[in-house]
């Protein structure tokens, strides 16, 4: 286009003005961006019924006196086309509608390395934003890191308006393990590096609730001694050095929770055709990613406290109650407490299988307060009653372990910790809320709901297995979701998933972890889908979960504000 030099609207006055069609504003419009026009002094008088921000902004920018009747917000949003780049990726930025980069201002706004040693002025050096693409060239650094890039973006004619967008930057390998392969062996393949599950692990910390959920503090250690019937000495160090009683914190009405922060994962088919897991910790795992949301989980077993489910050490677990019951009495406690649900147990077994490559709980973590299924149930009327928090001792050490003590006939058994969390997979069978089966198909959803009739988030799953009694599971349904669901039966107890599975067709609870009857059977990737919704037994219970995000205090603030 040749330059121009000035453009006169054939307009008499200001009261005399040309209404413009839309083309005509698309071609100013095209005028104030053409970089070949050297002079963009146009002048006229317009009118435009209804205008948007951006037309007006620039069609007053060439010199025109633009009038209208109703002027409209410009609608946008800014996305990517990837969320996570390696090195020599570029993600392209789009801003929706017809908008396009030249309209906006656009700026990393932010680097915040997570994970590795790399500085931020590294990071940034490896980074180029230009043209609305962002791409990430290291050349042949070596340096293992991941890190958040925020995104800024505010429209020329409204600096006020700006969105941001977050873009994860990763260059470690992540742990992956291949799911239900074909030898169904006791130690599944995987590879990679173990660095982003033991940065999550770390994250995984251990509070202490206020009765209402609205404040914590972090535990730094524990002291807690007794034997099943009992603690005879206990006390927690929180992380400011404060020490409290752990008989006046229960009787405060405090609970034991543990930090779950979002994990992210990618579960399904690999370019090879391969049925695999991949686990990014605490980072986005890319395109096709599942992320299992934060949450708090009971550090124990469920106990009913004056009608209200506790999270608490030196307690007996609580049974004899519907899942219906046990719901109520969760979210009685306060706004955000409920009950932990199908969507944390997936997540449990999918840090375990991660973690660990396979999910044999008994070698993984230990053998716990599981007896035999063939004594008539004489083991399970021991261990039934051990109380809870022989293993609180380990918060703080973002580690597995287990914590002898004695039943109440004077055997040898050990609690078990799964990375802050007591007593999954053994002792008695725990409730889980979220899903719900009619005997072919599984409905699932992720709020803090009960109800018998409850509609899925997802559609629903279909029942691989639909009869078994107690039989170990060969494999998992798996998928998309990482769904525990059974897709086989007939392992032994060294080899496919391991741990056991009850199901029948008029079902319609899930039940999680197994028993002290059912010994080797028993794990945290046991299930039982075999009763109505009715059920009540002293041999199932409960776990507390808390939905929300309390504010923090010193442990000096917490104990202060409990008197």
């Amino acid at each position: 286009m040749a330059n121009l030099t000035s453009l006169t609207l054939p307009i008499g006055s200001s009261t005399d003005r040309l209404t413009l069609t839309q083309q005509q504003v698309d071609t100013l419009i095209n005028v104030y961006y053409d970089q070949n026009i050297t002079n963009k002094n146009v002048s006229g008088y317009v009118f435009k019924d209804s205008i948007t921000t951006r037309e007006y902004y620039l069609l007053t920018q060439l010199g025109l006196d633009v009038a209208y009747t109703t002027m409209q917000p410009d609608v946008w949003t800014l996305t990517a086309d990837k969320n996570v780049l390696k090195n020599g990726e570029t993600a392209t930025l789009s801003f929706g509608s017809t908008l396009s980069e030249r309209d906006f201002v656009v700026e990393i706004n932010n680097v915040s390395v997570e994970f590795g040693q790399v500085s931020v002025s590294q990071v940034m050096s490896w980074l180029t934003l230009a043209d609305g693409a962002l791409t990430l060239d290291k050349g042949s650094a070596t340096d293992k890191f991941m890190a958040q890039v925020i995104i800024s973006a505010h429209p020329v004619w409204n600096g006020s308006d700006t969105k941001t967008l977050s873009i994860a930057l990763n260059e470690t390998e992540a742990k992956t393990v291949w799911i239900n392969p074909a030898s169904q062996s006791s130690s599944l393949v995987y590879d990679g590096s173990m660095e982003l599950l033991e940065d999550y692990i770390s994250r995984c910390k251990c509070y202490v609730f206020n009765s209402a959920g609205t404040t914590k503090t972090e535990i730094a250690s524990a002291i807690f001694r007794g034997n099943y019937s009992g603690m005879t000495e206990g006390s927690v160090t929180f992380a400011d050095g404060t020490v409290a009683n752990i008989t006046d914190l229960n009787n405060a009405g405090c609970n034991f929770m543990v930090l779950r922060p979002d994990l992210h994962i990618f579960s399904g088919i690999n370019e090879d055709s391969e049925e695999i897991l991949r686990c990014t910790g605490a980072f986005s795992a890319g395109t096709g990613e599942k992320v299992f949301p934060k949450k708090y989980i009971g550090m124990f077993k469920g106990f009913l406290q004056n009608g209200v489910l506790k999270s608490q050490p030196n307690r007996i677990p609580t049974g004899q109650q519907t899942i219906a019951q046990f719901w109520n009495y969760a979210v009685t406690g306060g706004t955000g407490y409920g009950l932990w649900n199908y969507s944390d147990w997936c997540k449990e077994n999918a840090i375990q299988l991660a973690w660990f490559a396979n999910t044999n709980y008994d070698v993984n973590v230990g053998v716990g307060r599981i007896g035999s299924n063939s004594d008539n149930g004489a083991s399970y009327n021991r261990i039934r009653n051990i109380v809870t928090g022989f293993t609180l001792p380990l918060a703080g050490q973002y580690k597995c372990g287990k914590v002898a003590t004695q039943d109440q006939g004077g055997n040898s058994v050990y609690c078990l910790n799964f990375f802050g969390i007591e007593g999954m997979g053994e002792q008695i069978w725990e409730f889980i809320i979220g899903i719900r089966h009619n005997g072919t198909h599984a409905f699932i959803w992720d709020a803090n709901e009960w109800s018998e009739t409850h509609a899925p988030d997802r559609d629903p799953v279909a029942l691989r297995v639909t009869s078994a009694s107690g039989a170990y599971i060969k494999s998992i349904i798996a998928g998309a979701d990482f769904d525990m669901l059974p897709r086989e039966v007939g392992a032994t107890s060294g080899t496919g998933m391991c741990d056991g599975h009850w199901v029948q067709n008029t079902g319609r609870l899930l039940l999680v972890g197994g028993n002290a009857t059912h010994g080797s059977l028993c794990g945290l990737s046991a299930s039982n889908a075999y009763d109505a919704f009715s059920n009540s037994n002293p041999s199932i219970g409960a776990r507390l979960a808390f939905y929300g995000e309390p504010s923090t205090m010193t442990g000096a603030e917490f104990v202060a504000s409990l008197t």
